[in-house]
């Protein structure tokens, strides 16, 4: 496997007919979410869902209280969050909880999702290997997309590459595809009709020289995921551009009808 050329560094601008200036520390990967205490109070409130199991789907308080180890005042306060967010419900007549109708949902959209990775990893591929560039699938997590699979470019000895699990800016290519077909956003947004228009987005990072071409997936009629190709200026240019663009638009049609 070759050498990783990270576009995630340096100002990027907006390739469309209304390019807007960007400020020079967007580097198209968002930063980590700051804020320990935060990511504290996610960590226990896993840990108190994981202690309902198959063979115990209902627990009293006093069972977490002595699991959680941190007092009966912050579990009982933990376990109310829990409820207010529909993740847990309590039973007044046992006293006892049990795991919540909105997981349900979310198991749904997980499994949807672990079939998106799996439909859509041999056209991620197939994609990386006509366009000898690396091929990156997103989802949207609500406020971002977040890359969720890579294929590299089998042929380069250095490539452009991002890593699963990135958040990626409002700035980069496939921000502006997903917000071009989501609901609720500016649809008279300039460069978001460009997107429309075009059937794809553009983002060029100027001072690395690299450049992301991000296509729609859709299923049954609703944007699931953005595909997108990661290059250089050097082998993503204008002349290049509409192929490019064009191969992905396959890749994302044959992973829209495989999804069914």
């Amino acid at each position: 496997m070759g050498r990783t050329l990270n576009p995630s560094f340096g100002h990027n601008s907006s390739m469309s007919e209304t390019p807007e200036a960007l400020p020079s520390e967007d580097n198209g990967v968002a930063p980590e979410r700051d804020g320990e205490p935060a990511i504290q109070a996610i960590s226990r409130a896993v840990q108190m869902l994981a202690f309902f199991t198959e063979e115990q789907p209902e627990v009293s308080l006093n069972e977490l209280v002595q699991r959680f180890k941190l007092g009966k005042t912050t579990t009982h306060r933990y376990a109310t969050s829990l409820r207010q967010e529909g993740l847990l419900r309590y039973n007044q007549q046992t006293g006892r909880y049990s795991l919540g109708i909105k997981l349900i949902r979310l198991g749904r959209i997980a499994q949807g999702s672990l079939h998106l990775l799996d439909v859509a990893g041999p056209h991620l591929e197939s994609a990386a290997s006509d366009l000898n560039e690396s091929t990156v699938l997103a989802i949207w997590d609500g406020a971002l997309p977040v890359v969720v699979r890579v294929a590299y470019p089998p042929r380069r000895n250095i490539f452009v590459g991002v890593r699963v699990g990135d958040r990626l800016t409002p700035a980069a290519a496939q921000s502006l595809v997903m917000r071009a077909y989501l609901n609720g956003h500016d649809k008279h947004e300039p460069r978001l009709a460009d997107v429309r228009r075009l059937g794809y987005a553009v983002t060029h990072y100027q001072d690395t020289g690299t450049v992301a071409v991000a296509r729609p997936v859709f299923q049954e009629g609703q944007i699931a995921a953005t595909i997108a190709a990661l290059g250089t200026l050097a082998t993503i240019d204008e002349h290049s551009l509409q192929t490019v663009a064009d191969r992905l638009g396959e890749a994302a049609d044959r992973i829209g009808r495989d999804l069914g």
